[in-house]
């Protein structure tokens, strides 16, 4: 049942649109799809090991399940690494390859109760692995939007500052950063704002409001509700 869940996870994580929201049915029932398949992979997996847990004997030799850990973050952190780069067009198939066998090999483990522990280990490598090439083939690209003083770059780079130290989101460490502002005023901290300056800012002077709304208008003008 796990197994079916990661496949109705992926699935659902293809079709949510890449949206903060859903904003079609049948984007809002993928998300539905995607949340209801990871309480199913999460609490199946857990079953499974507390099942296990009341067949173990006292005579038993001690079990180290969280060496698992070690093979699992080699090949989620490969698989990252790899993505990062960009260099291999078909590591995203070998990923789900890999995962593919994993779970395989967890259907074959979980047949004998010598092996059912390290069939469940296996289990939630390859769902974990297919989910992580998921996330990797649809490359979520963050778009954020937020006020002009909870992203101003003074906070860390300006030590005299009056909100040094202060939590910001880094913006600036975009390719492309656009402000939309109405004037070139400072915001409720009176304190000037250095993106406003760099060289990856582009500057719209707009009601933000609308300029978003308007944004948005056009690309789904563009390439459709989707």
């Amino acid at each position: 049942a796990e197994y079916m869940g990661g496949i109705t996870a992926a699935g659902g994580m293809l079709l949510m649109g890449g949206g903060l929201m859903p904003q079609t049915l049948p984007q809002g029932l993928a998300a539905t799809a995607a949340f209801i398949s990871s309480i199913n992979i999460g609490g199946g997996f857990l079953v499974t090991q507390r099942m296990l847990d009341m067949f173990k004997r006292p005579t038993d030799p001690p079990q180290y399940n969280w060496l698992f850990a070690l093979p699992a973050g080699g090949f989620l952190g490969a698989y990252g690494y790899g993505a990062v780069l960009g260099t291999m067009p078909d590591l995203h198939q070998a990923a789900y390859l890999a995962s593919s066998l994993c779970c395989v090999g967890a259907l074959g483990g979980l047949s004998s109760q010598k092996s059912a522990r390290v069939g469940n280990a296996l289990g939630m490598i390859g769902v974990s692995g297919g989910l992580a090439a998921t996330l990797g083939i649809i490359q979520p690209d963050a778009q954020l939007i937020g006020a002009n003083d909870t992203v101003n770059s003074a906070a860390l780079e300006d030590p005299n500052s009056i909100i040094a130290g202060m939590p910001v989101m880094h913006v600036w460490d975009s390719k492309q950063v656009v402000v939309v502002k109405r004037t070139l005023g400072v915001g409720y901290a009176a304190v000037d704002n250095p993106i406003f300056f760099k060289e990856n800012t582009s500057m719209l002077l707009n009601d933000a409001k609308k300029a978003c709304e308007g944004v948005l208008a056009k690309v789904k003008e563009h390439y459709g509700e989707t």
